[in-house]
């Protein structure tokens, strides 16, 4: 009765999505990862594989690190990750520019829920790591054509209403 039951993935499943919600980076983790070294290395996959002109990053607390800070500031990428020091976050959320991406960090935990529950149906059952990122890289690549269709549908729907 476990393989029907609602689990975890058993993985650190790291996603990077953009403000329009297709994700950009991903990653399966076959063991455990923290966050600002998962965060660390989706920076520079995005920046020195991918070669995306990356302006801003927004995460939350679990994020910043002080190697991720500086490694931001020296490619002069916009720092919007929650400082883990209350302090320093309300200090941070003066800033008009930090307080905005702040409002959009909260869907990422969504789209993970979009990916396991509706996309993966819940399951992950493969038993070989090799098998379990190749079905991941297929609800990445489903969930951003949904995501495409779907702004495509809004465009349509905006244009005719003109």
């Amino acid at each position: 009765g476990k393989a029907s039951g609602n689990v975890e993935f058993g993985n650190a499943l790291f996603i990077a999505e953009q403000s329009d919600g297709l994700i950009s980076d991903w990653k399966l983790y076959e063991g455990n990862v923290k966050d600002p070294a998962g965060t660390k290395e989706s920076i520079s996959r995005l920046i020195d594989e991918y070669e995306y002109d990356v302006k801003s990053v927004t995460g939350d607390r679990g994020c910043q690190s002080k190697s991720n800070d500086n490694l931001l500031a020296k490619k002069g990428i916009f720092n919007a990750l929650a400082p883990r020091n209350p302090l320093e976050f309300a200090e941070r959320m003066v800033d008009e520019k930090f307080r905005k991406f702040q409002k959009r960090r909260g869907q990422t935990e969504g789209r993970i829920g979009i990916l396991k529950n509706t996309i993966l149906d819940g399951s992950l059952y493969e038993r070989d790591f090799g098998g379990k990122e190749l079905k991941m890289a297929w609800a990445v690549l489903t969930h951003n054509l949904w995501v495409l269709a779907r702004i495509k549908a809004a465009e349509l729907k905006l244009r005719n209403a003109a």
